[in-house]
């Protein structure tokens, strides 16, 4: 969101579309238009204090953290640069967005691919899960996988987008869609995707997420 908000010129027209974790960018980039003082000093410090508890909560240590103060730092420069630049977001597609995160980069998806291994299934399937287990504990380290890391539920970021008292004067188009099977078989395949995500999905993002995101003055479309 910063390199994007570098490249534009004062004062621009901006239409955006975005798929996926492209609308958590798009988001920020929407935050000139914020209204109020929602994103006050004390309100940011508490937010990635809070994360850093996360991180402990995470079974992190102290060390683990030390990537937050970084994020917090890039998002102080963001916001700068948006107030000086002052990018007028006028047009905003966005397509299946973790915007309150999703279930697949949650503490659930570890719980998940703990019992396949405990189960079993052949020593090439049981390498490539634990891989896996090796690669979604970094999630929670933002220095490691900063994008995975902000599309977990409770992430500073999406709470931040999520604030109760957040509201942007930016247009809003949201595109929300969920996955279901056609015939017998097809729903049947989906079963399992269907029981981890405990709703309606497109097998990466809830589609309930979809819906998040900071409150708009004008209605957004849906």
């Amino acid at each position: 969101a910063l390199a994007l908000t570098l490249l534009l010129p004062k004062d621009a027209d901006v239409h955006l579309v975005t798929h996926s974790r492209g609308g958590l960018v798009g988001d920020l980039i929407c935050l000139w238009q914020r209204q109020g003082k929602a994103l006050t000093a004390h309100v940011l410090d508490e937010l990635f204090a809070r994360d850093r508890t996360m991180a402990e909560q995470w079974g992190l240590g102290p060390r683990d953290a030390d990537g937050y103060p970084a994020q917090r730092q890039t998002l102080d420069k963001l916001l700068a640069e948006l107030d000086a630049k002052r990018p007028r977001v006028t047009r905003y597609v966005r397509a299946a967005c973790p915007a309150l995160g999703t279930t697949l980069a949650s503490g659930k998806l570890d719980r998940w691919l703990s019992v396949l291994r405990f189960v079993g299934g052949g020593i090439v399937a049981e390498s490539l899960i634990a891989f896996l287990l090796a690669v979604i504990k970094e999630r929670t380290d933002p220095r490691s996988l900063p994008g995975l890391e902000s599309m977990m539920p409770g992430s500073a970021l999406v709470r931040m987008l999520n604030l109760d008292a957040l509201r942007v004067d930016a247009d809003l188009s949201v595109i929300a869609g969920d996955v279901e099977g056609e015939s017998i078989w097809g729903r049947l395949k989906l079963a399992l995707p269907d029981w981890f995500f405990s709703g309606d999905h497109d097998l990466v993002v809830n589609t309930g997420s979809m819906y998040g995101g900071a409150r708009r003055l004008k209605p957004a479309r849906y």
